[in-house]
């Protein structure tokens, strides 16, 4: 075998060192608690057993109702006018669409002055889809292709 010279002994041995004058010195010091006393109590606890108190019913009085019969209207008949007469349908609107705008991902148009974008919903109606040369508009009766003008 080769002989270890000294300082491959220092090498080896210094480390072994460092960690005992390291252990002797933090010995010595005294740190203060890094817990506050409500900490400690806390860390300090220990189960001790509870007692169960079992307590009686509480009774409770007659509770009245918030809602009083004399505030709710009586039956009333309903008229015999034709709903049409009493609440006029308003007449379908003619939509035209005037332009389109198709720009990468972004999809515009305008329909009857209104910019709108899919999606957007305007005089009850939702539009669907905006192609190049027409508008799929959604509403309580179905879907309709709008062409531009």
């Amino acid at each position: 075998m080769d002989r270890i010279d000294n300082k491959q002994i220092i090498v080896l041995v210094s480390p072994v060192v460092a960690t005992f004058f390291c252990i002797i010195a933090l010995s010595h010091i005294k740190f203060k608690p890094s817990l506050s006393p409500a900490e400690q109590g806390l860390a300090d606890f220990s189960y001790q057993k509870a007692q169960i108190i079992r307590r009686q019913p509480l009774a409770v009085p007659a509770i009245d109702s918030p809602i009083r019969v004399e505030a709710v209207s009586p039956k009333v008949a309903y008229p015999q006018v034709p709903l049409e007469k009493v609440a006029p349908i308003e007449p379908e609107v003619e939509m035209k669409v005037s332009f389109i705008l198709i720009d990468g991902g972004r999809k515009m148009a305008i329909i009857n002055g209104v910019v709108v974008k899919e999606g957007d919903v305007f005089n009850q109606n939702r539009v669907a889809k905006i192609e190049k040369n027409r508008v799929l508009i959604k509403d309580k009766k179905g879907e309709r292709w709008i062409r531009i003008e």
